[in-house]
């Protein structure tokens, strides 16, 4: 039984991905962002259990990739400084406890995690968003465990503690320049796609329990007039620096937040959302992302929106409405939920179509530009099917990433020049070369019609593949997923490493496809 079902759900797979242009289905946008975000706080997704075994770290990295890429996803964000410690080699903090076992200890030869971790998503078409959490110090108060070279150790007066938990103390200007230092080393040392940053920054409230700072408003916020306005002063200035020093560095790397789904109800201030969450980003946690938005100091944003459609405090489609109305023209994702399907008491969550019902809202809004699932594994479960839906249905073709904050610049890349489409056994080779010297070239886009539809690069589900530069063999790609006997007609385009698209290239028609090979699913 389990055989016949693999063999209809690939060939269901082929159909829905091969000739959605024929209008079996809405095919999908030819622009998204498909994120899920990898936890390493508490080994959540990576790695499964600390180890200092490069092998395992990366079979297991591995592993994942090939999941995302079954799933048709196209980004990763993967939290990297977790606790005020490392997944990379640092001269600002030690190694995750998370990673190794032991704050402060390498994996086997001193190796370095991250350039492996970039490498391989980019060379299977994934953008990496570095995730940092900035605040937090420590996840629990057990501080026997943390390295000599742990913040905790190496500058005691800079943090506070507050609930479980230890923090960077929000107010100190020290402690902004140190996280300057923590972002730039990030970005000048390594390839990144973008900082990300969630929703922690000054903790949730604590019932009861009061944020200590007043002696420091005292000394610092004399020319605010309330602690709460100096409060989101000093996440307002913090968010300012990073944005520009990555710019400075590397004006391509994008700056995106991810915040807790509301900024403010309606009933406490107009320009907020028709909500009544109990608690929020610009009273509680100090985040005004609003401002940040407006300002231009994040390209994107991620409003967390875990919440079921028609939820009485915090609807989804009317949450996603406001953000779509007040994200000042920077690219907006949605943080979707896929961890509460199936396990949520809300019975919503039990329902099979609760996420396909929102993923179908995302795209009724022109400007939401793709949506990031929390959390791997979650996701990788396949609540109540889920996953399969993004594979055979949403996301059922590849999608070009939305074009980077600021990429209009420069002229665009040529287009390649099609020779051929070359009918071998195993389906249509095609080759191409170059009217001039394609510098800065990031991916070639194969597209392909039935003979009998008008080719146009803007039809959606019409790419079948996105081919990063340094992936390209011999100026050539051998298509294996068509329909025995069908003509198919080929166009190339390229992209600049901003996703910049040039004109499309000219057409070729094949022959008849040979077969259909069993690698094509």
């Amino acid at each position: 039984m389990m055989k016949y079902l693999a063999l209809f759900l690939g060939a269901l797979t082929a159909f829905l991905t091969a000739d959605s242009l024929l209008g079996q289905t809405p095919p999908p946008p030819k622009r998204e962002f498909r994120g899920v975000w990898v936890a390493s706080v508490a080994n959540i997704d990576y790695p499964k259990k600390p180890t200092s075994d490069t092998s395992i770290l990366k079979q297991e990295w591995l592993s994942l990739l090939d999941t995302f890429e079954v799933q048709g996803l196209n980004a990763i964000v993967m939290q990297i400084r977790p606790s005020a410690d490392a997944f990379y080699s640092s001269n600002l903090a030690p190694w995750s406890l998370y990673l190794t076992g032991k704050q402060g200890l390498a994996p086997q030869g001193n190796w370095d995690l991250l350039p492996f971790l970039i490498e391989t998503a980019h060379a299977r078409n994934f953008e990496f968003h570095a995730w940092l959490n900035p605040y937090r110090a420590t996840n629990d108060l057990d501080t026997a465990r943390l390295a000599p070279s742990h913040v905790f150790n190496t500058r005691r007066d800079w943090i506070l503690r507050y609930g479980p938990k230890y923090y960077l103390n929000p107010a100190l200007p020290e402690v902004w320049d140190h996280l300057i230092q923590v972002v730039n080393e990030i970005v000048a040392r390594y390839d990144v796609d973008a900082i990300h940053m969630d929703d922690y920054f000054y903790p949730y409230k604590i019932a009861g329990e009061v944020f200590p700072d007043s002696a420091d408003y005292a000394r610092l916020g004399g020319e605010f007039a309330s602690v709460d306005d100096w409060r989101r002063h000093n996440v307002d200035t913090l968010i300012w620096m990073i944005q520009q020093n990555i710019k400075s560095i590397k004006p391509w790397v994008e700056f995106g937040i991810s915040p807790f789904g509301v900024w403010r109800n309606q009933h406490v201030d107009p320009s907020g959302s028709p909500t009544r969450s109990g608690q929020t980003n610009y009273d509680d946690l100090y985040a005004d992302i609003r401002k940040w938005l407006k300002e231009g100091w994040i390209d994107y944003v991620v409003p967390q929106i875990y919440f079921h459609i028609g939820f009485d405090l915090v609807d989804y489609e009317k949450t996603l409405q406001w953000w779509h109305s007040n994200s000042y023209g920077k690219k907006l994702y949605i943080g979707m939920a896929p961890y509460r399907i199936g396990t949520d008491r809300a019975a919503q969550w039990k329902e099979p179509d609760q996420m396909p019902r929102q993923m179908r809202i995302n795209r009724r809004y022109p400007g939401v530009h793709g949506q990031v699932f929390f959390n791997a594994r979650q996701l990788n479960r396949n609540p109540l099917g889920f996953a399969d839906s993004l594979r055979y249905d949403f996301f059922r073709s590849p999608a070009l990433l939305p074009e980077r904050t600021g990429a209009a610049n420069g002229d665009l890349l040529p287009a390649p020049l099609l020779a051929k489409a070359k009918r071998t056994r195993l389906g249509n080779r095609l080759e191409w070369n170059w009217p001039r010297n394609p510098s800065g070239l990031g991916h070639i886009v194969v597209y392909r019609f039935p003979v009998g539809i008008q080719p146009n690069t803007n039809m959606p589900g019409a790419i079948i593949k996105i081919l990063p530069a340094d992936q390209i063999k011999g100026n050539a790609f051998l298509d294996t997923k068509g329909w025995k006997g069908q003509k198919y007609q080929y166009i190339l385009s390229s992209l600049d490493r901003n996703y910049r698209e040039s004109l499309p290239s000219n057409v070729v028609e094949s022959k008849r496809f040979p077969k259909i090979n069993p690698s094509r699913n």
